[in-house]
Order: C-alpha cells, then structure tokens, then sequence
C-alpha cells in the first residue's frame, strides 16, 4: 500500500520539531473495516513451521527468505507455502538471543491461505531462548498487547499461537512454544481509518491529545520507557479521520515483562525498568479524569485476561501485582497528579 505524502507542515516539523502542526478539523468518521480472519479471534492457534532452522538460527541476514510451510494443527499437508524472514535489532543478534523474531510472508493471493487469508507478511514474536523463562517473556509482552486493545481499538491486534518448528535440516529435534502474531502496520492503520505516516520524526503536540495521553499512561501502567512519539520509535505515526495517531509497539523492555536483558536509558534515571516514569507530553486540553476513567472501566477485564493465560503462577501474581500497582496511583488524585500529571515533559524536552 502506498503512504501518503505528508502535509508540508507536518514534513517541516519532522525536520526541524520546533513548529505546532495545525491539525485538521476532526472529519467524520467512516466505518472502519472487520479485522482479518486471523485477528477477528482471540482464540489461540496451533500449527506446524517447517523450515531449516538451524540456517534460520545460523544466518541472521535479514535479507534472505528462508523457504518453509505452515501447517495448522489437524491440517491436510503439504500446509501452505511461505517465506520466513529474520527480523527485529536488538533480538535478532546472536549475543542476545538463540532465536531471532521471524517475519512469516505469504502469497495474498493464494486461495488456501485460511484463516491466514488476506496476509501478506506478519511478525512472529518467538522465544528468545530456549527456556520457560523466555516463553513467560512472550506471554507477557502478549499480554501488553492485550491490555492496550482492551482500552482502545486504535491499536495493533495481536493472536497467540502454540507453534511446533519442525527443523528440515535434521539437526535439531522439533520444539513447540508460544508465541504471537501481530496485525501489519497498513492493515492495523486501513481498520481504524486511517493511513501509516512514513516521517523520519514529528512535533508530539501534532498528536491527538487525549489519544496520545492515553497511550502514554498506558506506557506508565506497563512501565515502559523504551519508546519515542517524536522519534517514532516503537510507535506508528497514523493520521486517521483529521487526527494524528500515535499507536505503540513492542513491550519487551516493560517493567510488566521484566525480562532480564532490559535495562532503563540512564537518562531515564531510574535503576531497573520496573520503576515507571511518565514520559508523556504537557497538554493543557487533556482531560486527565477521562483518561483514568478508561482504565477503570477496563479494570475486570484486565484481571480476567490475566487469568486466562498461559502464565505459571508466580509471573501472573507478578503481573497482577504490577497492574494493581498502577491502579492504586490512578485511584488516588493527589498521587495521579503528582506522579503523572506533574511529571509530563515539555516537547522540547
């Protein structure tokens, strides 16, 4: 899909960031489309990859296909053809992790794609090491994922699934873990009404403000700090129906996840990532009230997705426990305003 071109302020002030963007007038907003088969469901998948991992886990060479099929569980074989890509920075190097994200490209136009149908190229977000730690890692970065869709559809969806890699080589014996699967960037921007914004950066106050405040207390709950609106790192720069959406990405340095390989930016000024800091923008216009009001109203839901997934005990007690954390904070108004509100930066911070 092609993006759009940027208005010529919106391109000044990715330049420069100086300059507010004047946003259009909120249009009226049209029907968004369903979600994709694949994402119209919560319900995890199972299914077969084979592919010569060995290669896979060898050459991290985010350039080259690696051919392999996918099979779905009580599926007909030969499954369905498709490209496996490695992909991520950080995780996809060999002195942090065993295995490497994968990308999973299908032909859109094949006829027998299933309940894939309609995909082209998906991100897999796979252990990083061969242990139940780093598949609890996965589950809970999922579970963010979850938390931000369960307080907004202006979101990337994500699909869990039990994934067997049958390794072609014969070098290593088939292993079966989870993971997860995320909504593509154009798809996730075309169901909400609007278009991926292809800028190198953006002024923050070009941003919906409760939209963005919302995401950046939802930063807050999951304590992550790995994340620039400006710098369009880990987020989505959408403009959808008038408005300049900011849609996060990729939790895996939260204090929710708490893997062992996340350290805080010391400019951040904490010492582990489970202190949470709130790095949202001032907006005079947001109504705080509002935004804590969304949490709350989510709040069983949370508690119920927690307990629905495949976590042991001690990490859903750990989550739960973070998540209560946060709830006591927004609960209480002088603290709110304290450590969130009082806290927010200016955007020539």
């Amino acid at each position: 899909m092609q993006r759009p071109a940027a208005p010529a302020s919106l391109v000044l002030c990715a330049i420069v960031a100086l300059t507010i963007v004047i946003v259009p007038d909120r249009a009226t907003a049209q029907a968004a489309p369903t979600p994709a088969p694949l994402f119209a469901s919560h319900e995890p998948l199972a299914f077969t990859l084979h592919a010569d991992f060995d290669e896979f886990r060898s050459n991290r060479d985010d350039t080259i296909p690696h051919a392999g099929r996918l099979v779905m569980q009580g599926g007909a074989e030969p499954g369905i053809p498709l490209k496996l890509w490695v992909r991520g920075n950080f995780r996809r190097q060999k002195s942090n992790c065993a295995f490497p994200p994968i990308r999973l490209d299908f032909d859109k136009d094949d006829p027998d794609l299933g309940v894939f149908a309609g995909q082209n190229r998906i991100k897999l977000v796979v252990r990083c090491r061969d242990n139940d730690t780093y598949e609890q890692y996965v589950i809970k970065e999922y579970l963010a994922y979850r938390l931000y869709g369960l307080l907004t559809d202006e979101s990337f969806r994500v699909r869990l699934a039990h994934v067997t890699y049958a390794d072609t080589s014969g070098k290593r014996k088939p292993e079966t873990s989870w993971a997860f699967m995320i909504e593509d960037d154009d798809d996730m921007a075309e169901r909400i009404g609007g278009e991926v914004m292809d800028l190198p950066q953006i002024d923050p106050r070009a941003y919906d403000p409760q939209q963005t405040t919302l995401m950046s207390v939802f930063q807050y709950m999951v304590g992550n700090t790995d994340m620039s609106s400006m710098m369009l790192h880990n987020v989505v720069a959408v403009q959808a129906n008038g408005r300049y959406l900011s849609i996060p990405y990729d939790f895996d340095w939260t204090g929710l996840v708490s893997a062992r390989y996340a350290t805080p930016d010391p400019k951040v000024g904490v010492r582990n990532v489970r202190e949470r800091v709130y790095r949202g923008v001032c907006r005079d216009e947001v109504d705080y009230a509002a935004v804590y009001g969304r949490f709350l109203e989510v709040q069983p839901e949370i508690e119920a997705l927690i307990a629905s997934l495949p976590l042991d005990k001690g990490n859903a007690e750990r989550a739960r426990d973070y998540i209560e954390d946060f709830y006591k904070i927004i609960s209480d108004e002088r603290r709110a305003r304290r450590e969130i509100e009082e806290r927010c930066r200016h955007a020539s911070d």
